[in-house]
């Protein structure tokens, strides 16, 4: 057995040798977790939620709209593709109202927009894998038609009649285009069809002003009034302002019950040293070193809190599943377990060196 193994086993002995205040440390920790997942935990759970909101919404997207004679074509598609910090991009062509054949022009009627074929392929997720020549539509949009894929046809304002192709599901930023047709075009000359909206999600919305630079330079039209490019400018600024004021609340929340948990800790502890001075005396006489004390008492600590937090932190997370909570990220519980243990091993620390400084003949002599 290591000289390691017998410390541990002496230090678990000595936590089953005191009962109360044993029970005493873990249940302070398993209050103290609980409290953290209950209110610092939902916090976090919170401003994960508020943020995956903003963000599906617009706060990563800038939408350029042009107007029909802007000149604005689907020729700026390849440079949009090679810039790094773009996640994704949507060029749409100017947009066409689609009614049932069978229905008649009085009945329902959605816009259906062409689109490059490649980015259908890449961007759209069909649920067949395939991207066909006619014309792709959403759930959303054959339910609206009274369609269904390979069933029935479709007439456009232009005249033109259109087969249905393959249901198609949009990703959650373009969500707001619902109900929505697409027309995929198969072409290698892209400059000459005219384009009227061109839908950017960016990686990052830090690189949101960033990126609006780039596109505005790429978008070379004779006469830029015709063209409106909207941002998700707010919405970053509401995210950055969202995350820094709830970070702080709970940030602060955290840091508090911490130092109090530990405090609690440490006065327990030092109570503790007090009542089992002859021990401690007893053991330096027989050869214990200051160090070897000292870690004999942080290691009971530890194990302790790290008992009552793991009992805690579970007990906290089942009361917040059950309400339906915002569930804190994985992350933030192992930071907080691992937080717990290091305030408890810091406020031991004081205790256990005053216990290892005493002189152990003047403390065998305590009666």
């Amino acid at each position: 057995m290591t000289a390691t193994q017998r410390h541990t086993r002496e230090a678990l002995a000595g936590v089953r040798a005191q009962p109360v205040t044993s029970a005493l440390l873990i249940l302070i920790a398993a209050i103290s977790c609980a409290l953290i997942q209950l209110t610092t935990g939902r916090t976090a759970g919170v401003e994960a939620d508020l943020l995956n909101q903003i963000d599906e919404s617009t706060s990563r997207m800038i939408v350029v709209r042009a107007q029909p004679d802007a000149g604005l074509t689907m020729g700026v598609l390849p440079a949009l593709q090679t810039i790094h910090e773009i996640e994704s991009v949507m060029v749409l062509g100017p947009a066409t109202d689609i009614h049932n054949t069978d229905r008649g022009p009085t009945s329902p009627v959605i816009a259906s927009r062409p689109i490059p074929a490649q980015l259908c392929a890449s961007y759209v997720t069909c649920q067949t894998g395939t991207v066909s020549s006619a014309l792709l539509a959403t759930k959303a949009a054959q339910h609206t038609l009274g369609v269904s894929p390979g069933m029935g046809t479709l007439t456009g304002t232009d005249g033109i009649t259109y087969g249905v192709g393959e249901t198609i599901a949009l990703p959650a930023h373009l969500a707001a285009l619902e109900p929505l047709a697409l027309t995929p075009i198969h072409t290698d000359d892209l400059a000459t069809q005219p384009a009227a909206m061109i839908i950017v999600l960016v990686k990052n919305s830090h690189e949101l002003a960033a990126v609006t630079a780039t596109l505005t330079t790429l978008i070379d039209v004779p006469d830029p009034t015709k063209i409106s490019l909207d941002t998700g400018a707010s919405y970053a600024e509401l995210r950055a302002g969202i995350s820094g004021q709830v970070g702080t609340y709970g940030h602060g929340l955290l840091v508090m019950l911490l130092l109090g948990t530990g405090a609690v800790i440490g006065a327990i502890v030092l109570g503790v040293v007090l009542l089992r001075r002859r021990e401690f005396g007893r053991r330096r006489s027989l050869g214990a070193t200051r160090t070897w004390l000292i870690r004999y008492v942080i290691t009971q600590v530890v194990v302790l809190v790290a008992v009552g937090a793991v009992i805690g932190t579970i007990a906290g997370l089942v009361v917040l599943a059950v309400e339906s909570a915002p569930m804190p990220a994985p992350s933030f519980v192992l930071a907080v377990l691992t937080l717990t243990l290091s305030a408890a091993a810091v406020f031991a620390v004081l205790p256990a060196a005053y216990a290892a400084r005493r002189d152990p003949v003047a403390e065998l002599r305590v009666p």
